[in-house]
């Protein structure tokens, strides 16, 4: 799993590695900063399956083999917060104050990423597994792909379903464009799809 930060400040590289580490690597472009591999060292003890920096770029999630989400310094390497949940997936919101993840029961919650308290629970794709989340670049909802062959929008605020659309196939990825009306999901059949995020409507 890589993930490169967007803030436009950094040009930086996390990854996933299999040994409960995640280090992070300085790109091409600015030689000066020191690799970093220490930013998850000792933190996790099992499998680091997801990094994701937040937006503004100063800090690291990363997300274990089902038993946390840990937030990190990203310049200090030091922990700032430990969410003990089983995660299957997890997203920044765009002000970077809250986390949301899912879980392989179905159910989705939202993190305050400073304090790590539970904000929101939210059931969700009638307990099916959910695979993959991602907020949308406006803030204000999520996203969401199940084990029920279906995608969901729901609000971020309050955790409401907004829509309900029917796949096909499981997607197992999902991610918007900047404008937030268009997502792409990885499927089931060694494929990508492009849909319109108001109806659902598969445009490629």
């Amino acid at each position: 799993v890589v993930v490169v930060s967007q803030a436009a400040v950094l040009t930086l590289m996390a990854s996933a590695i299999v040994r409960g580490v995640a280090a992070i690597y300085p790109l091409p472009a600015e030689p000066e900063f020191p690799l970093l591999c220490l930013v998850v060292s000792g933190g996790h003890t099992q499998l680091v399956h997801s990094v994701k920096f937040s937006p503004d770029g100063t800090r690291l999630a990363s997300a274990d083999g089902g038993q946390s989400i840990r937030i990190w310094d990203r310049r200090a390497g030091t922990a700032l917060q430990t969410i003990a949940d089983p995660v299957q997936d997890f997203d920044w919101s765009p002000d970077g104050e809250r986390l949301v993840s899912c879980r392989i029961d179905g159910v989705v919650r939202i993190w305050s990423a400073a304090t790590g308290d539970k904000l929101v629970d939210v059931a969700t794709h009638g307990g099916k597994q959910v695979y993959a989340i991602a907020v949308a670049p406006s803030g204000d909802f999520f996203a969401t792909t199940g084990d029920d062959m279906t995608t969901r929008l729901w609000d971020l605020a309050s955790g409401r379903q907004r829509a309900q659309f029917a796949d096909e196939s499981a997607r197992y990825s999902i991610a918007f464009d900047r404008s937030g009306e268009r997502a792409v999901s990885a499927t089931s059949k060694q494929s990508a799809k492009i849909w319109r995020v108001a109806d659902g409507t598969v445009l490629a």
